[in-house]
């Protein structure tokens, strides 16, 4: 039997890792557009497993919340050589690498793997969100509507400061965050300061973080958060995740709108699928109003969203 060889993945092994699965994510692959990235980033080690001098396994291992937990993303194994205990071997290997003391890691209802005897002993569920799919024609490139801008003029760009706020008020975390964690394009941080300007220049430009969160005389939280990441993928050509912090819909168009405008100039007109991830209280109806009355169309899938975590250290 060939022995499976792990090691630090290197820039020359770009294109031979993009080469490993040409059918991940439905389509939705994300690799390409940020490999680039985990090359750079100084909280991002990746690894690649080789069999038969030949690259067939990928993971990144992307560090967060000071250095104590570690996100596995955008993992693969090469078809031709599943079932051999390839991805076992790799991410065993990676988590020996890390000193990070827990593993994070976001998945899907869909994922089989979750739902085993063995997954579940050896992690935690810490939260579940709603996801629903929607996908966009082909727009015409274009600037904001007067319209879009009247809709979206509430709505404002969070501060480092104001950040600080949402992670420490107690009425503001329980409301916007109730598993003390925030999603940048599935990736989980822990409400502490350190994170917050790594998840904002986390891939870069393309996040679009908005807010019209204030808490009343009576002490109740009212608005809510939104974060998008617009990034290219193989079909259709842009995706874009789009996470929604709150259940108070009254400004809930405007903030669809805004991210929906977003992804339009991103990606230059092209089709665009959207992923919404959303708190389970929220009115769904209104929220597949708000993307109808836009132009989208409504997909047939829908899902759930996981975050687990497990103690590696």
């Amino acid at each position: 039997m060939a022995t499976i060889t792990i090691r630090q993945a290197t820039l020359e092994d770009k294109e031979a890792i993009l080469k490993i699965h040409d059918n991940v994510y439905g389509g939705l692959d994300y690799l390409p557009a940020v490999i680039d990235e985990f090359f750079e980033n100084q909280n991002s080690t990746s690894y690649v497993a080789v069999l038969n001098d030949e690259l067939v396994g990928f993971t990144n291992m992307f560090l967060v919340d000071d250095g104590n937990t570690v996100v596995s993303r955008a993992s693969r194994v090469s078809p031709s050589a599943e079932g051999q205990g390839v991805y076992k071997t790799l991410h065993t290997y990676a988590l020996n690498e890390t000193t990070a003391k827990t593993l994070a890691f976001t998945s899907t209802v869909d994922n089989k793997s979750v739902h085993t005897p063995s997954f579940q002993r050896n992690y935690t569920l810490l939260q579940s969100k709603l996801i629903q799919s929607f996908s966009s024609p082909a727009f015409d490139e274009e600037c904001p509507t007067e319209e879009t801008e009247r809709m979206i003029v509430d709505l404002h760009i969070p501060s480092n400061e104001e950040m600080n706020t949402f992670f420490d008020s107690s009425i503001l975390k329980s409301y916007l965050f109730p598993s003390n964690r925030v999603f940048v394009n599935w990736c989980p941080f822990q409400l502490i300061s350190s994170n917050i300007s790594l998840m904002k220049r986390y891939f870069r430009t393309q996040n679009l973080i908005y807010s019209d969160v204030k808490v009343d005389s009576i002490n109740q939280a009212h608005g809510l958060l939104s974060i998008s990441t617009t990034i290219r993928v193989k079909n259709p050509p842009f995706a874009s995740h789009v996470f929604i912090y709150g259940t108070d819909a009254k400004t809930l168009k405007s903030h669809v709108c805004a991210h929906v405008n977003n992804a339009k100039i991103i990606s230059k007109g092209a089709r665009i699928k959207f992923l919404v991830i959303y708190q389970q209280d929220i009115d769904k109806d209104t929220l597949i109003k708000c993307f109808t009355e836009l132009g989208l169309s409504i997909d047939s899938w829908k899902s759930t969203f996981y975050l687990f975590e497990k103690e590696i250290q």
